[in-house]
């Protein structure tokens, strides 16, 4: 039981940072809730799909083809995914209108008030 807790569990401390690297610096939080939100929205029907399994299988071996469905979704999502290995983020926070103001003062994101010299 314990080693299908931490295989089930471990994946989230990666899952977290590529969801947030999925999206671009100025939209990165919006992105990353919504990706986030939605993507506890289908195993919330996890009780559903065992008991759909349990008519075709045993109920105790029911959370290990959702496991393994789940595994490949992952992975699917992720060779699917861009790759950002060699992306050159600086270039990306500098052409962003919230990281610098004209001045050289910091912005604070989503106000017009500098929020102070750096």
């Amino acid at each position: 039981m314990t080693l299908i807790v931490v295989v089930v569990t471990a994946p989230w401390g990666l899952t977290t940072t590529y969801v947030n690297e999925r999206f671009q610096t100025g939209v990165r939080a919006s992105g990353f809730g919504l990706g986030y939100s939605l993507a506890v929205i289908p195993p919330a029907f996890y009780a559903f799909y065992q008991a759909g399994l349990a008519s075709f299988m045993p109920f105790k071996y029911t959370p290990l083809p959702l496991l393994v469905i789940g595994a490949l979704l992952m992975l699917i999502g992720a060779v699917w995914g861009p790759e950002t290995r060699d992306v050159d983020f600086s270039q990306e926070a500098a052409a962003s209108p919230d990281a610098r103001a004209t001045d050289g003062s910091r912005v604070t994101p989503g106000t017009d008030g500098a929020a102070g010299r750096s």
